[in-house]
């Protein structure tokens, strides 16, 4: 088990390796990270029949709070991945060293349809980025960043770099984001709330915004009204309960800050076109049949 250090604590690498899946799983993040995938692949899912698919060889960005994940091991039974858990008062001051010593800019701003309104991202590391993490690896597995706080912030510096030498990759957006204390305070005062009983208005206070300019910020951080976002918010972890545990469908609605059990069968059927009961009928007939498909090409194979 990963315990992921606090804010107040350095950055650090973690290397995870398995070899068997143990299905999906529910982890709760108290950093931001950036990963790559050595080897298998990685589910981080979103919504309804939606999951990021990460393969060996990607890059990914995940953010602070809950997360459903499913790490799959290869055809040689190896998962294995490294994730930088960053501290973002460290990571700024790097990126403000990088922009004093040689001029780089920081202030780019990059938005794609892979990323806009994104929570998780992925994007294919690549060459110069897998001969770095190549070292990071022989790093972690020589023991080489204990104690060693030096070693570590040269490593970060060269993937920030990097990072910033390819104008078109997806995670510069969250680096940079991540690192504006004002940005990152209002994103977690959102997420911390999303399962609570609190008004707009109640939580703009703690955003220390008006009404008006908190849904301004809002719109610009998370691309919807409050309203729609949080109760969408709300629907996706209902969802991934649904498929990853037996637990009663009156327990999952309470548990996802429903009025009632009937508000949530209403409510979940309009966003997903199914009853929470059919959709959890349905996803595990189609993971019964993927798993079929999976065995049987593993037999024409041997």
């Amino acid at each position: 088990m990963i315990v992921h250090p606090s804010e107040r604590q350095k950055s650090v690498f973690v290397k995870l390796f398995q070899n068997s899946s143990n299905g999906i799983q529910l982890q709760n993040v108290a950093r931001h990270g950036i990963g790559y995938l050595i080897n298998g692949k990685k589910y981080i899912y979103e919504g309804d029949n939606t999951r990021l698919e990460v393969n060996g060889g990607d890059m990914f960005y995940i953010g602070v709070g809950s997360h459903y994940i499913e790490d799959v091991p290869d055809e040689q039974n190896r998962f294995e991945q490294i994730v930088l858990y960053y501290n973002t008062e460290q990571l700024y001051w790097i990126i403000s060293q990088l922009n004093l010593n040689y001029g780089i800019e920081i202030g780019r701003n990059h938005v794609c349809d892979r990323c806009r309104g994104k929570k998780e991202i992925k994007y294919p590391a690549w060459e110069a980025v897998r001969e770095l993490f190549r070292g990071i690896n022989v790093y972690i597995k020589n023991n080489l960043f204990a104690h060693d706080e030096a070693a570590v912030s040269i490593k970060i510096t060269e993937l920030v770099y990097l990072l910033f030498t390819n104008p078109n990759c997806c995670l510069l957006s969250k680096v940079l984001y991540d690192t504006s204390r004002k940005g990152e305070n209002f994103e977690q005062i959102v997420r911390q709330h999303i399962f609570s009983d609190i008004s707009i208005e109640e939580l703009a206070l703690k955003c220390n915004r008006s009404a008006t300019q908190f849904k301004k910020d809002f719109f610009k951080c998370f691309y919807e009204s409050p309203h729609k976002w949080i109760v969408k918010q709300r629907l996706i972890h209902a969802r991934l309960l649904l498929i990853s545990s037996d637990r009663a469908i009156s327990d999952v609605g309470k548990e996802c800050t429903f009025l009632n059990t009937s508000h949530f069968i209403k409510t979940f059927k309009k966003e997903f076109g199914l009853t929470p009961a059919h959709y959890r009928a349905k996803y595990n007939k189609r993971e019964a049949a993927e798993r079929a498909s999976y065995r049987n090409s593993n037999e024409l194979r041997a």
